[in-house]
C-alpha cells in the first residue's frame, strides 16, 4: 500500500495476476471512498495512456479525479500501474484479459465498466490508424518553458484546463515509461497507416502468424455499449481518425469537447465536471 499526503482515500497495490506466458502482473485498487462506504455500484477498470501509470488518474485534487471521484460514488476501482512490458499486442491479448479476468474472480462480479485513456482504448480495440496525426515531436528549440511547452507541441496548444500549479505533480509521475518494442509497434502503425499485429520480419511472421505480414486487428467484433469522448484540439486524435471509431459498433454515446486536448481528459481542470460526471451518469443507465 502507498499514500501520498496531497489525495484523499486509500490505494491498494500489491495484488497481482500470473498470465499464461508465465508474468505476474500487479492492479492497483481502490476499494472504497472517502467515507468507507461499500462499494455497492460495481467494478470499473481504469487504463491509462501510452507513457502513462494508474497515478494518472489521481494527480489532480480528489474531487477532480477520476479514480478519487468513482470510488465516492461507490465503485470499486481497479487500475493498471504498469507501463508495456512489451508492446500493446500483448497487453490487448494476454496482460488485460488476465487482469480483468482476475477481478472479476476476485471480486464476485460478472461484468465491470472500462474507462480508457488514449493507447488504453486501443488495447481493448486495436484499430485506427495514424495518418491525420497532427503532432510535432520535435521541437527546434528549448527554453525554460520546457516540460510545458513539451506537453502542448505532442498533444495540442488549448491550455485553457491546464493548472500550471500542479505541473511539478504531473511531470514527476509523466511519462512513466515505455518499452522500445512498443515504440516501435506504434512505428510500424504510422509507416503503414494501419495497425496490424507486430511486424517481426517475414521469416519469424511465417512462424508466429504462418503468413509473410502480420495480419490487421478486426474492432468490429467488440459488443460491448461504447461511448467516446474527444477534444476538439487533440493533435494526436483528429476528427478523420475519431469518425472512424465512431463507425464501430454499438456505439451509444459520443460527446466533442470544444477545447480538449489529448491531456485534458485526465488533467484538466474542467475535466471533473465536462467528462467524469457525465461518465457517472452514463454509468447508471448501462
Amino acid at each position: 500500500m502507498y499514500h501520498r499526503s496531497s489525495l484523499t482515500g486509500t490505494i491498494q497495490g500489491g495484488t497481482s495476476r500470473h498470465t499464461e506466458d508465465g508474468y505476474n502482473l500487479t492492479i492497483h485498487r481502490i476499494p472504497h471512498g472517502r467515507n468507507n462506504s461499500v462499494a455497492a455500484k460495481g467494478v470499473v477498470y481504469l487504463q491509462h495512456c501510452l507513457l502513462c501509470s494508474s497515478a494518472d488518474f489521481l494527480l489532480n485534487l480528489p474531487s477532480e479525479s477520476l479514480g478519487f471521484m468513482l470510488a465516492d460514488q461507490g465503485y470499486d476501482v481497479w487500475m493498471d500501474p504498469d507501463f508495456w512490458k512489451f508492446s500493446f499486442e500483448e497487453h490487448s491479448l494476454i496482460d488485460l484479459p488476465a487482469k480483468i479476468d482476475y477481478v472479476l474472480n476476485y471480486t464476485g462480479k460478472l461484468q465491470l465498466k472500462y474507462i480508457a485513456h488514449s493507447q488504453g482504448l486501443h488495447v481493448l480495440l486495436p484499430s485506427g490508424k495514424l495518418t491525420h496525426t497532427t503532432a510535432e515531436l520535435f521541437c527546434g528549440k528549448i527554453d525554460a518553458f520546457i516540460c510545458e511547452d513539451v506537453i502542448f507541441a505532442i498533444c495540442g496548444p488549448d491550455q485553457t484546463g491546464f493548472n500550471k500549479s500542479r505541473l511539478v505533480v504531473y511531470v514527476s509521475h509523466t511519462p512513466a515509461g515505455t518499452s522500445v518494442q512498443n515504440m516501435l509497434h506504434w512505428g510500424q502503425a504510422a509507416l503503414r497507416n494501419n495497425v496490424t499485429h507486430f511486424d517481426y520480419g517475414k521469416k519469424e511472421n511465417m512462424k508466429k502468424y504462418n503468413l509473410p505480414y502480420p495480419p490487421a486487428y478486426d474492432p468490429f467484433n467488440i459488443q460491448i455499449p461504447i461511448a467516446l469522448y474527444h477534444g476538439k484540439y487533440d493533435w494526436l486524435v483528429q476528427p478523420k481518425d475519431y469518425q472512424q471509431l465512431s463507425e464501430l459498433p454499438n456505439i451509444v454515446y459520443q460527446k466533442e469537447l470544444e477545447t480538449f486536448e489529448h491531456l485534458d481528459f485526465i488533467w484538466s481542470i474542467h475535466a471533473a465536471k465536462l467528462v467524469y460526471s457525465d461518465i457517472i451518469e452514463l454509468f447508471e443507465m448501462y
